[in-house]
C-alpha cells in the first residue's frame, strides 16, 4: 500500500535533523513568509534550519515587520568543506600547521617517524551540512540564482521536498508537493501541518503565514482566494496574529515614492491587443524622481498582475547600473528566459543587449510575436 505525500513529507522530516529551505532569487511576500513561518514551525520540534536565498533587489527589506529567523544565507559559498585526510596507523601526526605566503596557504604535516607514504593520505568534498533541502516556489533549479550557481551539487546530493502552487513547477524535488487549486504557497505549507494547529501555532508562526496568505490573495481580494485560504487566516488570528499591523505595512505605509513609481509604471504600460501580454518600463529617471530602487519591482510586479486579470505574460523592462534589464512573470518565464538570456542574466531577472528601455520592450515583444 502506497504511503500519502503527507505521510511522506513527515518520514523526511523525522529522518533529519539540519534543513536548507531555498526560495526563488528576489522572493515575493507569500515565499518569504511562508519560509519564514515553516522555520519557525520546524525549529519548534527540535530541527535545524537555514532559510536561503539570492536577494540582490533586497526585497527582504520590505517584510523587516516580521518575526525573522536566526538563520538566513544569501550563498551557498563555503557551506561545504575541503577534507585532507591521513591514515595513521601506521605512521601517527605530530603536527599541523598552516600560514598563507604569497596568496598561498601552505599546510605543514609532521609525521612522527620518516615521511608520510603517498598512499596514506587522501582529500576530497565532505558531505553537505544538511540532510533534507524544502523548497518553496521554486519552479526549477535555476530560478535560485546564485544559490544554484554557486553550489549545484547540493541539488543533487540531499534530498528535495518541492512545495508550490504554480503549474510552471517543474516537479524539482523527490517528493513534489504542488497544488495548483491554492491561492498561495503559504496556504501549500499550512495544509501540511494542519492537524497540529492547536500544538504548534503561535504569534511568531501565524504572523508570518498570515502575511503570505495576505500578499497573494491581494488582502483577499483576488479571485483566486480559496475558502481554505479564508480558513487558515482565521486560524491564524486566533493564534495572535496582527492583521492591522499586517495591512499597515503592507499597504497604509507605503512610501510616496513606491505611489509615484506605481504611477510611472501604469503610465508607461501597454497592453497586447488581446490583453495577454502586459508591458512596462521604468527607467532610471523614474527611479531617481521617486527615490526607490529595484527592490520595489517585485511587489510593482504583484500591483500590475492585479489590476489585469487577462494578462498572461508580464514584463517590467527597467534601467539599472547602466543596463537594460526585464523582469518577467510568466507561466513561459523559463522558456521566454531562454530566447532572450545573455550570460549574466538569471531566470526572472534577464539582462537586454540594447541601450534604452523602450529598445529592451521592442525586443521582447518581436521575441513573444514569434
Amino acid at each position: 500500500m502506497s504511503i500519502t505525500k503527507q505521510e511522506q513529507f513527515e518520514k523526511l522530516l523525522n529522518s533529519s535533523k539540519n534543513i536548507l529551505i531555498v526560495l526563488p532569487e528576489n522572493p515575493t511576500g507569500d515565499e518569504i513568509g511562508s519560509a519564514f513561518g515553516l522555520s519557525f514551525i520546524l525549529e519548534k520540534v527540535n530541527l535545524n534550519t537555514t532559510i536561503a536565498f539570492y536577494d540582490p533587489n533586497h526585497c527582504l527589506d520590505l517584510y523587516s515587520f516580521l518575526p525573522t529567523p536566526k538563520n538566513i544565507i544569501h550563498s551557498l559559498s563555503g557551506s561545504r568543506d575541503f577534507i585532507i585526510t591521513f591514515k595513521t596507523n601506521h605512521n601517527k601526526i605530530t603536527n599541523v600547521e598552516s600560514k598563507e605566503i604569497d596568496n598561498k596557504l601552505e599546510i605543514r604535516v609532521t609525521p612522527e617517524k620518516g615521511i608520510i607514504d603517498s598512499r596514506d593520505f587522501s582529500f576530497g568534498l565532505a558531505e553537505f551540512p544538511y540532510d533534507l533541502m524544502i523548497t518553496l516556489g521554486l519552479s526549477n533549479k535555476e530560478s535560485s540564482g546564485s544559490i544554484y550557481k554557486d553550489m549545484p551539487d547540493i541539488f543533487f546530493d540531499i534530498p528535495i521536498v518541492n512545495i508550490d502552487n504554480d503549474a510552471s513547477n517543474e516537479n524539482i524535488g523527490q517528493l513534489n508537493i504542488v497544488k495548483l487549486t491554492s491561492s498561495s504557497i503559504s496556504e501549500v505549507v499550512l495544509s501540511l501541518f494542519e492537524e497540529e494547529f492547536d500544538n504548534i501555532l503561535d504569534y511568531n508562526i501565524a504572523q508570518c503565514f498570515l502575511t503570505g496568505i495576505t500578499i497573494a490573495t491581494n488582502s483577499f481580494r483576488s479571485k483566486m482566494t480559496t475558502p481554505k485560504a479564508l480558513s487558515y487566516a482565521g486560524n491564524m488570528i486566533d493564534a495572535g496574529a496582527d492583521q492591522q499591523k499586517i495591512v499597515t505595512n503592507l499597504y497604509k505605509t507605503q512610501t510616496i515614492g513606491f505611489i509615484k513609481l506605481w504611477g510611472y509604471a501604469f503610465k508607461n504600460l501597454q497592453k497586447s491587443p488581446d490583453g495577454s501580454i502586459i508591458t512596462t518600463t521604468i527607467s532610471k529617471i523614474n527611479f531617481k524622481k521617486t527615490n526607490t530602487g529595484v527592490q520595489y519591482l517585485s511587489n510593482l510586479m504583484e500591483k500590475i498582475k492585479q489590476n489585469h486579470f487577462s494578462g498572461k505574460i508580464f514584463v517590467i523592462i527597467y534601467e539599472s547600473e547602466n543596463r537594460i534589464k526585464a523582469l518577467i512573470d510568466s507561466s513561459e518565464t523559463r522558456v521566454l528566459a531562454k530566447e532572450l538570456i545573455t550570460s549574466d542574466s538569471d531566470v526572472n531577472y534577464i539582462t537586454l543587449d540594447v541601450d534604452t528601455v523602450e529598445l529592451g520592450r521592442e525586443k521582447i515583444l518581436e521575441k513573444l510575436s514569434k
